[in-house]
């Protein structure tokens, strides 16, 4: 089975304030993760999130996958830029403006 990731807004506090968090208890005593297809543990539910959980703030992402393409782009000009001293001029003013674009998605 693959691994499942889900990206929101803003992370929930716990299980219980989770919108993928089923609440069965009036019928089977339990509650379930609909993502997971798992039963939570009903100590914890209330006060954090469950160790497996799938959910991921978008803006970790957006940074992971940030870092990710500059990190390409920077392997792609090493191995193509001949290292000439002309050529360093721009390989450095590339290196300037990634570390900017990945800057801006940090914050």
């Amino acid at each position: 089975m693959s691994e499942q990731k889900v990206w929101v807004e803003k992370l929930p506090e716990s299980c219980s304030k989770c919108l993928f968090c089923y609440d069965n208890r009036p019928y089977w005593k339990s509650t379930d993760c609909i993502i997971n297809h798992k039963e939570l543990d009903e100590d914890e539910i209330e006060t954090s999130r469950d160790k497996d959980c799938p959910l991921i703030d978008i803006k970790t992402h957006d940074r992971e996958l940030v870092k990710e393409v500059c990190e390409k782009i920077r392997k792609t000009i090493a191995s193509t830029v001949d290292l000439a001293e002309s050529n360093q001029q721009i390989k450095d003013q590339f290196n300037i403006i990634l570390d900017l674009i990945q800057k801006e998605y940090e914050k």
